[in-house]
């Protein structure tokens, strides 16, 4: 891959998680309700950080990583950190599995597959020979 290609690519993913990152500040309340309940439904009851504030860390990971990412700092690191970020961040908000009505399944597992996909081109950046 030539040097171009790969700071395109690199700086392709960043607006996924500056977008991603501003719309869950917008909705702290809710992205942090829907954190709450999730650590509930697996035994995760007396955590010493809220969800909203668990949710905020998360945001801000994800554009400081995001940015390192485009930018080529440490981008094997900034791409396993945006891995370990997008985990829970697709478990969470995207549980096709527990949405009640077809519409609301689909669209959810489209947006799983999509953060499944952007998680395997993460992998692949933070496992290359990284000469760019």
């Amino acid at each position: 891959m030539s040097k171009a290609g790969s700071v395109l690519g690199r700086a392709a993913v960043m607006p996924l998680f500056i977008i991603g990152a501003q719309n869950a500040l917008k909705n702290i309340e809710g992205v942090g309700g829907m954190a709450d309940s999730a650590a509930k439904k697996v035994g995760l009851n007396n955590l010493p950080v809220e969800g909203k504030h668990m949710a905020t860390i998360n945001a801000y990971a994800q554009m400081g990583l995001g940015s390192a990412l485009a930018l080529g700092i440490f981008p094997q690191l900034s791409a396993l950190g945006l891995v370990g970020s997008l985990i829970p961040t697709t478990l969470v908000g995207h549980a096709f599995w527990d949405q009640e009505t077809e519409e609301d399944k689909g669209q959810q597992q489209l947006q799983f597959v999509k953060n499944l996909a952007v998680i395997g081109g993460l992998l692949y950046l933070a496992t290359r020979d990284n000469k760019h």
